[in-house]
């Protein structure tokens, strides 16, 4: 195996890791937008391929790209997006991260500047969250103030490197929400640190109808992204804990923490009984699992009041997203399922 060591260029303030899987075609246009940018001779690019099987790792180690530092290196075996992230940034170290799918594009030639503008001039903010679009052929849906995918951020190492903050060591969906989840909940638990947020457009996520997350969409939806999400949650719990001790199932941030994310898999498990129910079996055995190693440890601290209006907010969002479906069960009769043994 190919030993690699962190990558040390001098004056470069910024990584822009993009994990790739058989996208050779996709991905030039995605470093274009990045050549492009008013900062560029501050960037280098890593890209990581993840083992993929079209000749892209071998095909991009060859190519020249005007304007950018770029280096290609490889995964040791595939792993998903969320292990290719954290290779790049084992093997990177500029102070400030960015990261790129290699399907989409910067929003515009001034989005890494404003990034690197506020989270420069913040010695506060860990992390400077901007607004991305979602283009597809019916709409563009700006998205703001959004902590869950990777798309529009930038990141500053020191602070990942602090806290030991990394993806998920196995998990190939839902990844990205539990890495910005552990920075959501230490910010708000530490006062010391805080999210920036940059208003201006600085990311483009295209929609590509063959990629991982978009074809057969049900599929990934309960078959991949549900046990992902559920998997990333107990690593985020584990994670906290162990940062915090045992005080933390008392600190009412966490406790609504769990009853969110409680009441997401009440709609989310909902949603696949109705839609999906060939998966519902082996999601229902997978909540139980967030149930006994998390939820059940902060049940008794969780208000009633506050549970009320996460829960009503929680099946808004499953409203719009589902609008023809009924839950033939409550949140309290789902809760009372997980208690059972499996």
């Amino acid at each position: 195996m190919q030993i690699l060591t962190r990558m040390v260029i001098a004056d470069m303030e910024i990584d822009v890791i993009i994990p790739e899987y058989n996208a050779k075609d996709t991905v030039v246009k995605t470093l274009f937008s990045i050549a492009s940018q008013t900062i560029a001779d501050k960037v280098i690019v890593t890209i990581v391929d993840d083992c993929s099987t079209d000749g892209s790792y071998e095909y991009l180690r060859t190519r020249c790209f005007d304007g950018i530092e770029v280096n290609v290196i490889q995964t040791p075996k595939n792993g998903g997006p969320g292990v290719a992230r954290q290779y790049g940034v084992d093997h990177t170290s500029c102070p400030y991260i960015v990261f790129v799918d290699a399907d989409d594009t910067l929003g515009d030639s001034l989005s890494l500047e404003a990034l690197y503008s506020d989270l420069k001039d913040c010695e506060q903010a860990c992390m400077v969250v901007g607004a991305f679009d979602e283009e597809c052929p019916e709409e563009i849906r700006p998205h703001k103030n959004d902590l869950v995918w990777m798309h529009g951020k930038m990141y500053r190492r020191s602070f990942l490197e602090q806290y030991n903050i990394r993806f998920h060591p196995t998990s190939r969906a839902n990844e990205d929400n539990g890495f910005n989840t552990i920075i959501k909940l230490i910010v708000a638990l530490d006062p010391q640190w805080k999210i920036a947020v940059e208003d201006r457009c600085v990311y483009i996520w295209h929609n590509i109808t063959n990629s991982m997350t978009r074809k057969n969409n049900y599929e990934y939806y309960f078959g991949a992204s549900f046990p992902g999400f559920v998997e990333n949650m107990i690593y985020v719990s584990q994670f906290i804990s162990q940062l915090y001790c045992d005080e933390i199932i008392q600190k009412p941030y966490y406790v609504n923490w769990c009853a969110t994310v409680m009441c997401f898999l009440y709609a989310y498990y909902s949603e696949c009984c109705r839609y999906a129910r060939s998966y519902s079996q082996a999601n229902l055995i997978a909540s139980k699992s967030f149930y006994n190693l998390v939820y059940k440890k902060v049940d008794k601290y969780v208000d009633v009041e506050k549970f009320t209006k996460i829960y009503t907010n929680t099946m808004t969002a499953s409203y719009k997203r589902f609008p023809t479906y009924i839950p033939t069960r409550t949140i309290f009769d789902f809760i009372n399922d997980l208690k059972e043994t499996t």
